[in-house]
Formats: C-alpha cells, sequence, structure tokens
C-alpha cells in the first residue's frame, strides 16, 4: 500500500472515530434542554391601569382632519386617548405577545356579564346601555416594528405598556351616555409560551366598570401615578411606559 493512500485511509478512520466520539457527547447535551410540556398554557394578567381620554375641540375652520366639524350637534366627537395596561407574566416560560388591545363602552356585552350572578345584587356593576366608545389594538407580526418594541416577556415579569391615538368617538349615543364617567374598560391580550405550538396559546380579557374623574373635556381613571411621580413614554417605541420620581 502506498503512502498516499495510507494517509488517505487514516484520514477517513480519524474521522469515524471522532463522530463516534462526538456523538455522545452532543447527545448528551440535547438531553439537557427541558422540553416544553404539551399543552401547557401561559398564565398571563393584563389590566387597564390608567386612561385618559380629551376631547378635542374642532371647528370647520380647522384643517389636517379627514372632516371639518360643521355639525357638532350631528357628528361624534374626536378624543384623543392614552391606555397604560398593566401586563405580567406568571409562568415559568417566556411568553410571546402577538396581540394587545383595549375597549372602552358605556356598559357590559352580554358574555362578559358576570355569570353565575352573586347573589348579593349590591355588588353587580350598574347595568348601563351598551354603546361602543372607541377600541385600540396592536398586532404585533411581521409588518409591526418588533426592533424597537420587545413582544416577549420572561417568566414572572410585569410590564407597562401605553396605547394611545386619536379617534372619532363611534356615536352620538356613546358620547352622551359616557359624560356619567361610568365606562366600561376592556383588556385583551393574546400570549404563547415562546417556542411552543399553538396548543399553548390563549386569550386573556379583564373587564371592569370604573368611574373616571371629569375635568371639563378631559377623563381621566388612575390607579397607577401618584402625585410624587409621573409617567414616560418610551422614544423608540412609544409603548413601554415608566413611572418615575418627580425631582
Amino acid at each position: 500500500m502506498n503512502n498516499g493512500l495510507k494517509i488517505f485511509l487514516g484520514s477517513i478512520l480519524a474521522l469515524l472515530m471522532g463522530v463516534g466520539v462526538a456523538s455522545p457527547l452532543l447527545i448528551l447535551n440535547l438531553g439537557t434542554i427541558s422540553p416544553i410540556p404539551t399543552g401547557i398554557k401561559p398564565e398571563i394578567q393584563v389590566d387597564v391601569v390608567y386612561a385618559y381620554f380629551d376631547i378635542l375641540s374642532t371647528n370647520q375652520n380647522i384643517t389636517g382632519l379627514w372632516r371639518n366639524y360643521s355639525t357638532p350637534a350631528e357628528d361624534p366627537p374626536i378624543v384623543e386617548y392614552l391606555f397604560v395596561l398593566n401586563l405580567t407574566n406568571y409562568s415559568n416560560y417566556t411568553v410571546e405577545i402577538p396581540v394587545l388591545g383595549v375597549k372602552a363602552q358605556t356598559g357590559f356585552d352580554l358574555y362578559y356579564y358576570p355569570d353565575p350572578i352573586p347573589e348579593n345584587q349590591s355588588i353587580l356593576p350598574t347595568i348601563l346601555p351598551n354603546y361602543s366608545i372607541l377600541s385600540e389594538y396592536r398586532y404585533f407580526d411581521d409588518s409591526f416594528n418588533l426592533v424597537t418594541f420587545d413582544n416577549t416577556m420572561k417568566p414572572k415579569q410585569s410590564r407597562l405598556i401605553g396605547l394611545s391615538g386619536i379617534q372619532t368617538v363611534r356615536s352620538i349615543k356613546a358620547f352622551e351616555a359616557m359624560k356619567t364617567g361610568k365606562i366600561v374598560l376592556i383588556a385583551q391580550t393574546g400570549a404563547m409560551i415562546n417556542g411552543s405550538s399553538r396548543n399553548s396559546s390563549g386569550i386573556v380579557d379583564n373587564v371592569k366598570q370604573v368611574q373616571f374623574e371629569i375635568f371639563e373635556n378631559e377623563y381621566l381613571y388612575n390607579i397607577l401615578v401618584l402625585e410624587n411621580q409621573r409617567m414616560k413614554i418610551s422614544n423608540a417605541n412609544e409603548m413601554d411606559v415608566t413611572i418615575e420620581s418627580r425631582s
């Protein structure tokens, strides 16, 4: 056997021995990864902790709106709003949030009403006509800029997330009904354990009726910010919210 053939066969043997030694190590390392149990659901809680409405003063001379306010008695007003949601991941796994949203309305949807009805009738929310005021949803898919906003949450992590914008109140009836300050807030989020199948996903709702403070054209619900604190919204994504002490 010539020297070239010996070197070639020796290289093949060394390669086979290397694979034979490395393979058990590779299998051993993979065996240390704990798979996510089938059917495990994310434990997520969401709640509206701050809501602010500002009814904008408009008239037919204002430009830049999709309509001129020539018939204020017939058309519902335009409102600037900010909702802050407290989102908490109680799971032992990292959770992905595909959607986050909130609805404001003047009453309860039938399927949101307490069931069964408690015996003590006095603890039931006030029943009001149900008119939709506005809603705001963010879908964190490929079209959303996930570079500036991280839609994953680590185990036991809590975050404050703001949703803001300008919309027209859905109807004059909704606007008239909301003047009482009694408004139903519905916070909703989707959640999926990161790296799992769709079987490990779910939708979470939080429904409550609250009393807003009213200051002329402004409405405020606040269980978040104290008098010696202030809210700061991220300049990078305009969603992440932090609370700071006033200097």
